[in-house]
């Protein structure tokens, strides 16, 4: 239908041909519908079947039939101006052709950039998964350091109170055992007093000459019946006012 509106009607003619009612030569017989044929006028012998090779388009209908009609075709009352314009249609569907190749060379350029951006892609996302289970353990890895940290400023606080309560306990050793040295110091006194003042009237043992008395000898209850000061009496006052400890 293209092909009658863009030709000129007196000279050129479109029709459709049922197969099941026409009988073709046998060389114009066909495997797969539709198929064009093209019977110049008044040359049977030049009748031609379109290629089977070539895509059915306006374009390349043109260039067939300007092939098969060239030179007998325009010499048939052809004016100079419809030559010029059949010119003119076939530089266009050159030029067509070549923007038909540039566009497939393109788009040829663009299924290969396409999966070589698809093959990035997949690199891109396996390492984004990667990258992803690195984070991942990361985390995991930094929960588990801050549960040590914890765990080690806990224990650091438990030693810093337990030094702090064995320092207290070391003073307090240290207290006492300057105390029961001085009570012991301070019981020696009291004890040779009490021997010296008991001297007159019992001689001590000669072993206890040098030791503390015993308490059995029972010098005590002599010493207050005889008159004696008591014995706190004859301790210096500073030493009263020091802690006793049993």
């Amino acid at each position: 239908i293209q092909l009658a509106r863009i030709l000129p009607p007196k000279r050129f003619m479109v029709a459709r041909i049922d197969v099941s009612q026409n009988d073709l030569p046998w060389e114009f017989m066909t495997d797969h519908l539709p198929n064009i044929l093209f019977f110049p006028h008044d040359r049977k012998d030049q009748s031609s079947k379109f290629p089977v090779t070539s895509r059915i388009s306006v374009p390349n209908l043109l260039k067939f039939i300007h092939y098969r009609c060239s030179p007998p075709f325009p010499a048939v009352d052809w004016g100079p101006g419809l030559w010029q314009e059949t010119s003119l249609q076939q530089a266009r569907i050159t030029h067509l052709e070549k923007e038909i190749s540039l566009l497939k060379a393109e788009i040829q350029a663009l299924h290969q950039a396409q999966g070589q951006l698809q093959g990035q892609l997949s690199e891109t996302r396996s390492e984004s998964q990667r990258l992803q289970r690195e984070t991942h353990a990361l985390k995991q890895q930094q929960s588990h350091q801050e549960q040590l940290q914890g765990l080690c400023s806990q224990r650091t606080w438990q030693l810093e109170d337990m030094a702090e309560k064995l320092r207290k306990l070391a003073e307090a050793s240290e207290t006492l055992l300057t105390e029961n040295a001085f009570l012991k110091v301070l019981l020696t006194i009291a004890e040779k007093h009490r021997a010296a003042e008991s001297g007159p009237e019992r001689s001590p043992p000669p072993e206890d000459t040098t030791g503390p008395l015993s308490p059995r000898q029972g010098h005590f209850p002599q010493v207050e019946k005889e008159g004696a000061a008591p014995l706190d009496s004859r301790v210096p006052a500073e030493h009263s006012k020091e802690n006793w400890t049993e």
